[in-house]
């Protein structure tokens, strides 16, 4: 049936443009111009009959009849930003808010999805929310730290979710409690996979199948923790920094201790001098060969 239609147009068009020669070269270019329309480079034309989709076509002249036909072009080239913000709650209970965008083009391949979801009034509102609910699904299994520490490896799984059909590590047959180790520990090979994502037209996430678009990544902008998760964080990585801090004067002081026999007391003030610190009345866990010796840099005694 299709196939007839279309012989029927032709053969119409045939007999116009015939009547039309003999009128002149200019009424026929005028008709040409008028049922001949370009679709210009970087764009597709999406064509209607009668209100119903028909045809799309990338780039050249479409054969387009008045009132029947109606064209809308589509760049293919000018990437759509889709901003989110997301409001997770993690496997521990703690709140923290992921703002970002995902970003892609319209895909040649999904044109005819592209062209129905579009016509929805809703249709960013509805990308958006499918990528919200995504972050959400990728982050709430695991805890705050852990989340916090393998952040690369969670925006890692939320791209390959974005931009495949099936995720990495489900082709390594990784089990989805499992998932953010495997991408923390597979970084290198994963962003290498979506750097040559695009080359695999053939291949389309579920988002994109939804939407008909061709996602080039997933930005994460910011990742904001609630007040009190804040307050935690950063009382754990000042008690981090201190113990750290506090482990190498130890060693820096034991080292003394045992290369120069110094007393434990000359030992901790010369590894403060070494490091640039004070030497006011505090208290020291000297950790030595002999076992642990308490110091106090102010007067008094080694205690063995």
């Amino acid at each position: 049936m299709t196939i007839i239609i279309a012989i029927v147009r032709v053969a119409i068009l045939i007999v116009i443009a015939a009547i039309l020669v003999g009128f002149g070269p200019e009424l026929l270019k005028n008709f040409l111009n008028s049922f001949i329309k370009i679709v210009p480079f970087g764009h597709a034309g999406i064509r209607t009959f009668l209100g119903k989709y028909d045809k799309k076509q990338q780039a050249g002249p479409m054969l387009v009849l008045p009132i029947i036909h109606k064209l809308e072009m589509v760049s293919l080239k000018i990437p759509r930003r889709f901003p989110f913000v997301a409001n997770v709650q993690t496997k521990g209970g703690d709140s923290l808010t992921i703002k970002g965008a995902l970003e892609g083009i319209v895909d040649f391949d999904l044109l005819e999805i592209y062209y129905f979801a579009s016509k929805n009034p809703d249709y960013e509102s509805m990308v958006v929310s499918s990528i919200i609910t995504l972050a959400g699904n990728l982050a709430s299994p695991s805890t705050l730290e852990e989340f916090y520490k393998k952040r690369e490896a969670w925006w890692l799984a939320l791209n390959s979710h974005a931009r495949f059909s099936i995720m990495p590590h489900i082709k390594a047959d990784t089990k989805s409690e499992n998932a953010l180790r495997y991408y923390h520990e597979n970084k290198k090979e994963i962003v290498e996979l979506l750097k040559h994502e695009f080359e695999n037209q053939n291949d389309h996430s579920e988002i994109e199948k939804r939407y008909g678009l061709d996602v080039a990544t997933v930005d994460v902008n910011e990742v904001v923790f609630a007040i009190e998760t804040q307050k935690a964080i950063n009382q754990k990585k000042q008690d981090e920094a201190k113990e750290r801090a506090f482990e190498h004067k130890i060693r820096i002081a034991t080292e003394l201790r045992d290369k120069l026999g110094l007393s434990g007391r000359e030992s901790i003030i010369h590894a403060e001098v070494t490091l640039g610190q004070t030497t006011e009345n505090k208290v020291y866990n000297v950790s030595g060969l002999e076992g642990v010796i308490n110091i106090n840099t102010g007067g008094g005694k080694d205690e063995q």
